[in-house]
């Protein structure tokens, strides 16, 4: 058993981090790692209790949470996203498959970047064997001796997006961001520079992908508030 925050709060809408993997157990109840008491504590209405909780459930956690990270690549004078998982994964087989010596420059580039992207992840995970066990499988796939043969693996850029807008990957990166916490419109332009109209087109894309969420909340006095949050499927 390892030690866990239960996040014990009363609104309906559940509290969501990109910067740590937590586990949803009602509307109004998640799990954190223990390295998550200091961005809890910003709730005033909330309790925070910690408890042992299985690590089994824990490291599940930690996979979904490693799973939606955004890994970003430049290369061919091109820009691309992907995920870290999706990425390891994809170099594994990569190199099952054999790499040729034509393809080994780009291969080297995208275990470097997967490798420093992985360093950077600090003790923010439930279980830090999870990240051991990653930078393991990512060593491995530089203990390798290119093919002189003419190989290629045809799937090398099936899991890459190129990114064609930069503008709008800066915006859904920096909303991702702010709306660790729910926000309302006007919350989130000022957060963001912009002006109100601006933010709510630009958001329109994150709602056809699922990103981000909204849900109505009533007030004591006046209109009801229109509020914005992450879905969980990053």
């Amino acid at each position: 058993m390892l030690k866990a925050l239960v996040f014990i709060h009363g609104e309906r809408v559940p509290v969501r981090s990109i910067r740590y993997p937590h586990i949803n157990l009602s509307g109004s109840t998640t799990v954190f790692p223990i390295s998550a008491r200091k961005y809890l504590s910003q709730f005033e209405k909330a309790r925070t209790l910690e408890t042992d909780f299985g690590e089994k459930e824990l490291a599940g956690a930690d996979l979904r949470w490693l799973a939606g990270r955004p890994l970003m690549l430049h290369f061919l004078g091109e820009k691309y996203s992907t995920r870290l998982l999706s990425e390891l994964e994809l170099l594994e087989e990569w190199k099952s498959a054999g790499v040729s010596e034509e393809e080994d420059e780009e291969y080297s580039y995208r275990v470097l970047n997967l490798r420093k992207k992985i360093a950077e992840l600090t003790p923010r995970t439930f279980v830090s064997k999870t990240k051991e066990d990653l930078s393991s499988r990512v060593n491995r796939l530089g203990s390798f001796s290119p093919s002189e043969s003419n190989s290629n693996f045809e799937k090398k850029q099936s899991n890459l997006k190129r990114i064609t807008s930069a503008g709008q990957e800066i915006f859904k990166e920096r909303v991702l961001e702010l709306l660790i916490r729910p926000m309302d419109g006007e919350e989130l332009a000022s957060a963001l520079g912009l002006t109100h109209s601006t933010t709510m087109k630009r958001l329109r894309s994150l709602f056809r992908s699922g990103l981000v969420k909204r849900t109505t909340q009533r007030l004591p006095l006046g209109r009801p508030k229109v509020v914005y949050y992450l879905s969980g499927r990053i």
